[in-house]
């Protein structure tokens, strides 16, 4: 966060390491037109914490000291944390817990997600999205499905969102190595921020799709 205060004029989002800010370029489709895009970039790595599984009941009870908590609670849930900051140049505009917990049902992995506000200006949800993501010989050949999010405003007043259970948009259906990306976009005080990329784990399937298991944590 010291870097996005210290550094950036725009808009920025920061969970531990990952440092996700706004930039303007040029739009080819409209000449003397600027369009906005969102990068990504790695500063001061910190690995995540693991904690027990009792903790994670209360989001805002636990991984609070630390950017990212990461856990595999069983070969079939995975469950990632992170500690968001967001604001404009040098200045923090607030901060929120967002939360995603992954439960493979046969061959359909689900999200749960969770949002809870911690300070400063709220949040208003412009959509939070989960991708499934096949990886081969550690390249990421795209989206196998996704799972999406209308996601819910969190502030001062209203501190704490969860949704249910919701499905990717297809099942596994051979036998590779995946991960998810877990992901979204906000408002806060009528500007639209991107949050931060996290990841629950690396799983494998059999052939056809079958025992989806968790292989490794991500952090």
């Amino acid at each position: 966060m010291a870097e996005a205060t210290s550094t950036l004029t725009g808009k920025w989002t920061c969970v531990d390491d990952v440092l996700t800010y706004e930039v303007e370029t040029p739009d080819a489709t409209a000449p003397g037109q600027v369009k906005e895009e969102w990068k990504v970039k790695k500063v001061q790595p910190r690995p995540g914490t693991q904690v027990g599984l009792s903790a994670y009941e209360d989001d805002d009870t636990w991984c609070e000291s630390t950017g990212i908590c990461n856990r595999l609670v069983s070969d079939y849930i995975g469950v990632v944390k992170g500690n968001a900051f967001f604001g404009m140049g040098g200045e923090t505009w607030g901060s929120f817990d967002v939360g995603w917990r992954q439960n493979f049902n046969g061959r359909m992995p689900r999200w749960k997600l969770t949002l809870d506000w911690d300070s400063g200006s709220g949040i208003d949800s412009d959509g939070w999205i989960a991708y499934v993501r096949e990886e081969n010989g550690g390249w990421f050949d795209g989206n196998w499905c996704s799972a999406e999010f209308a996601g819910g405003d969190v502030n001062q007043f209203y501190e704490f969102y969860q949704s249910g259970l919701n499905p990717c948009s297809r099942v596994i259906s051979k036998a590779e190595t995946w991960h998810d990306d877990l992901k979204g976009w906000f408002y806060s005080r009528g500007e639209r921020f991107a949050a931060t990329v996290l990841h629950t784990g690396h799983w494998k399937s059999d052939a056809e799709g079958y025992n989806l298991r968790y292989t490794s944590k991500w952090y």
